[in-house]
């Protein structure tokens, strides 16, 4: 079997192609289905978050029967000679206890007969009696049955149902072709009867889940930090999280799951924090000298690795080193790569540019200072957060430096005229104004100094880059193209960032982002009068409706959730009812102490200042320092 991935930016779209073709197109006339699935991105690659999976459980008919004994004794010893070996009858597992002289035997397989009790024990009951089959559906119905109520809800891609050995409990997964069919179905089927005859009622879940893509040699470095944060995740918080074994690739995924959005969302997040690694600072910067980006470097970071037990990774594409193992070899092995990036800059000295000497440098300081001391003993460094030029040589080049800085920034050189008289203009830099060195060419024609150019992008707020050429008056946008030919890695990104969010921010009307605090993701707006789509953010794995951009209203025009909302609102103002800290479920108190537990996610919380706790001890603790002892009861 193959399969293929389409990718479509705009998931409207995505949703529309596959409204108006099915889940079942045929090509070259073969059935193909057709699923959704959503993608999303960390700094180690895409996700896939997939919420269109309801996790279903319910009991197949199952009887019970009463062994009536003659004697107390008899019974005793039908018990004592039961065979532990075989206490399993059609596929169900036994269990038996005494009443006086009768034993009673629930868990029966529906098909179990009276003949069959009197041959399973020794000695041989007086007396069976059967009870009454629970349901009036067999097996085979109720799952059909089962399947049926899920397709009223949305069209089902996949279903597969699974029996525990020995038990009556039946587990089965439905996964529909969207998000938005699991949670109707998870609202309207929780608990809904599944045999008009019985009191058995139907179990079902919404599964959140997303796949996290991971290299072979990181997952063998933090495979431990992993499988204890998933018994943590399970324990905690009903999270799981899988290793898929793929020994035979280069990459594997990591899949978390569950049936809470909150939940899975942090356990996702300190999960992709692993997969990231610790980035190696000097404490407050990345370590991003070109030494550990350069092939000739591996063998020192290879022998880094052995010593301090840890992977370093040297992240070509974000020019960081990322480093793996136990934090406290982490820890000493960061040590070793801020000594070395010292060792590296020993004998420079360090000017460090404030805005005005920085613009003193850009408009011919920088080079007046290269024409004084020469180019080996010169290096301008663009970092964010931090610009400075490093002075390989000895303190009296330093004063020179300084020297040429200050009297530009005095107006002792006049800018205008710093570069050579007679100088072609056609080769000087359109930032310096002096020849340009390590030249580079726009595509309108002007010539800009490498660093001059990389310098433009840290000072310049406005996105696109325009060219400073003709005295600033070309004015032409610096194509995306030429910045990234010259532009680090880790400066074109931040400066697409930077013209993303300014496009999001200026562009109310057809992006906004997940409102979720400190998320970074955004989604496309639904405009009226097209049919509002529901955004899943792949980080915080929240729901919004792109057009109101309120919680998703299924079922309802956007007016009339707004309507509900704003009644529900002044309710709640009404009658003191709270959301929950953690899965935001509306809670109203009507007695009791200010121990609260919430119903829906387990999280128990201080109802006075609505802090949360691990337990319910912890709350009794906190209440008894932090409010003396005051209760609420």
């Amino acid at each position: 079997m193959k399969s293929a991935h389409v990718k479509i930016a705009d998931g409207g779209r995505a949703r529309k192609i596959v409204s108006n073709n099915g889940n079942n197109i045929k090509v070259h006339g073969a059935s193909v289905t057709v699923r959704i699935v959503q993608l999303g991105e960390s700094d180690l690659g895409s996700n896939r978050l997939q919420l269109s999976t309801v996790a279903c459980s319910w009991h197949e008919p199952s009887n019970t029967a009463l062994l009536k004994y003659s004697t107390f004794q008899q019974a005793t010893l039908a018990l004592l000679n039961w065979d532990r070996d075989a206490r399993e009858l059609h596929g169900r597992q036994l269990t038996a206890t005494r009443r006086d002289s009768t034993l009673y035997v629930p868990n029966l397989n529906s098909q179990t007969t009276c003949r069959d009790l009197y041959k399973h024990f020794h000695p041989s009951p007086t007396k069976v009696t059967l009870g009454r089959i629970s349901h009036c559906k067999s097996a085979a119905e109720m799952c059909n049955h089962v399947k049926t109520l899920l397709e009223g809800c949305g069209k089902l891609v996949d279903w597969s149902t699974s029996t525990k050995a020995g038990s009556a409990n039946v587990k089965a997964f439905g996964t529909f072709s969207n998000p938005e069919a699991a949670s109707r179905a998870v609202e309207e089927l929780k608990g809904a009867s599944i045999d008009s005859e019985s009191n058995d009622k139907l179990h079902i879940d919404h599964i959140i889940s997303v796949k996290l893509p991971v290299s072979q040699r990181v997952l063998r470095v933090i495979k431990p930090q992993i499988q204890k944060l998933g018994e943590t995740a399970r324990s905690t918080r009903s999270v799981s999280v899988k290793v898929y074994d793929n020994p035979s690739k280069a990459y594997t995924q990591i899949r978390v799951s569950g049936c809470n959005k909150a939940s899975v969302a942090q356990v996702k997040l300190q999960v992709e924090s692993l997969l990231s690694g610790n980035i190696a600072t000097n404490g407050t910067q990345a370590l991003t000298e070109s030494f550990f980006f350069q092939k000739t470097s591996l063998p020192f970071l290879e022998h880094i690795s052995d010593i301090h037990r840890v992977l370093i990774i040297a992240d070509q594409g974000r020019s960081v080193l990322r480093m793996y193992g136990d934090p406290q070899d982490v820890r000493t092995a960061q040590e070793a790569l801020l000594c070395k990036a010292k060792e590296l800059s020993h004998g420079s000295k360090a000017i460090i540019l404030d805005p005005a000497a920085f613009s003193a440098a850009m408009q011919g300081g920088f080079q007046r200072i290269i024409d004084a001391l020469g180019m080996e003993k010169i290096k301008l460094e663009i970092a964010a957060g931090q610009r400075k030029i490093l002075v390989n040589g000895s303190d009296q080049d330093v004063s020179k430096a300084k020297d040429v800085l200050q009297a530009y920034r005095d107006g002792s050189i006049n800018l205008s005229t710093s570069h050579s008289v007679g100088e072609d203009e056609g080769s000087q830099c359109s930032v310096c104004l002096t020849p340009a060195e390590d030249p580079i060419t726009t595509e309108c024609g002007h010539m800009y100094c490498k660093l001059c150019l990389i310098a433009q992008t840290s000072w310049t707020p406005e996105f696109p880059i325009r060219c400073l050429g003709l005295a600033s008056n070309c004015n032409k946008p610096l194509p995306l193209q030429d910045l990234r030919n010259v532009l680090p890695t880790s400066d074109y990104d931040l400066l697409l960032t930077s013209a993303l969010t300014k496009h999001i921010r200026t562009h109310p009307a057809d992006f906004q982002y997940c409102p979720t605090p400190d998320c970074n993701r955004f989604y496309r707006t639904s405009p009226p009068p097209t049919e509002p789509v529901v955004f899943n953010c792949d980080r915080c794995l929240s729901s919004t409706c792109t057009a109101c951009h309120s919680s998703p209203h299924e079922g309802q025009t956007c007016a009339q959730a707004q309507a509900g909302t704003e009644d529900f609102a002044k309710w709640k103002r009404e009658n003191d009812a709270r959301d929950c800290p953690s899965c935001s479920m509306p809670i109203e108190k009507s007695a009791g102490c200010n121990h609260v537990e919430c119903a829906a996610c387990g999280t128990h919380m201080c109802w006075r200042c609505m802090r949360v706790f691990e337990s319910g001890r912890a709350v009794y603790g906190h209440m008894t320092q932090a409010h003396n002892g005051d209760w609420g009861l």
